[in-house]
């Protein structure tokens, strides 16, 4: 999992609200983040300010709105706003947009790749020939997220089978359809909640992306053909390179994790619970757990 840029809240340059203006907020569409946001929002303008706020959910992220003053708000990830008001990237030769601006920079975005429960995917490595989502001419910088994921393990959307979808509310109905493989989806989103309940074994919600995502430290050791291999990471990003540490005569993998105060500032958990957790997650692994506070350990085989 990836922590991107912060979610923001843009406006049009010189657009105000005032007195019994209806304030328009235009996201993707229902069961999106974005979506979740804006409805935040709207609710806090609406019961904190006494405004009224309407928010306008559809296909693409409404950038040609706020621009044109059609609409007074969108919400977007940071790096697409970036890109659409400088003519960059996927906006390339549109021009300069003038008009538009930040009134806010929401939160950390934080995105991950999800499969059934029951999949054989581990790793973005075993994406290679598989079906994932490809184009989003709606939400194009979720295309270039998804490239960005699996050129990090040497994989382009030259090596997968790719399924055109015009955002991502389009690729979680082709997930649970069965027509793609993998779900890349922002955490907390209530497209993932449904993901998970209409799969019926459930996401691997798994784990690692997630607890490498909300730990302070996490260090990976993965041990295979004679060497091992190690990578350390802070809050889901890498802080050191992928570096041989070393011959070994065993294969495995091997994560430990301190998990991060300032995210989850209750961190106490009984271990049973945990490992009938990892138990019910396992997938196709065998994993032991250890606590390092006791030196108790703990084999959850594959179910």
């Amino acid at each position: 999992m990836k922590s991107l840029h912060a979610l923001a809240l843009c406006a049009p340059l010189l657009t105000g609200a005032a007195g019994a203006q209806t304030i328009g907020i235009v996201t993707t569409p229902a069961g999106s983040f974005s979506n979740s946001a804006g409805q935040a929002i709207a609710k806090v303008l609406v019961e904190k300010a006494n405004l009224r706020a309407i928010v306008q959910a559809q296909a693409s992220t409404g950038f040609d709105e706020v621009e044109s003053g059609s609409a007074d708000f969108n919400v977007s990830n940071s790096f697409d706003a970036t890109f659409y008001s400088t003519g960059t990237g996927e906006y390339e030769g549109r021009g300069k947009q003038p008009a538009m601006r930040y009134v806010g920079s929401l939160i950390p975005y934080r995105v991950a790749m999800h499969v059934r429960a029951d999949s054989r995917i581990n790793s973005i490595t075993d994406l290679k020939g598989k079906r994932v989502s490809s184009e989003f001419n709606a939400q194009k910088t979720i295309a270039r997220i998804i490239e960005a994921h699996l050129a990090n393990m040497g994989l382009g959307y030259a090596d997968v089978v790719k399924i055109p979808a015009p955002n991502v509310t389009r690729q979680a109905e082709d997930f649970m359809s069965g027509k793609v493989d993998v779900l890349f989806f922002a955490l907390g989103s209530a497209a993932i909640k449904q993901a998970n309940a209409s799969v019926g074994e459930g996401l691997c919600r798994a784990g690692l992306a997630v607890t490498n995502a909300l730990s302070e430290r996490c260090v990976l050791i993965t041990s295979r053909d004679g060497w091992e291999w190690r990578q350390e990471y802070r809050q889901g990003s890498a802080i050191t390179d992928f570096l041989r540490a070393g011959p070994t005569q065993v294969s495995g993998t091997r994560l430990s994790f301190k998990l991060d105060a300032s995210l989850l500032p209750q961190r106490e958990f009984v271990t049973e619970q945990f490992v009938r957790w990892v138990e019910d997650n396992a997938c196709v692994l065998n994993t032991e757990v250890i606590d390092q506070r006791t030196g108790a350990r703990f084999l959850a085989p594959t179910r």
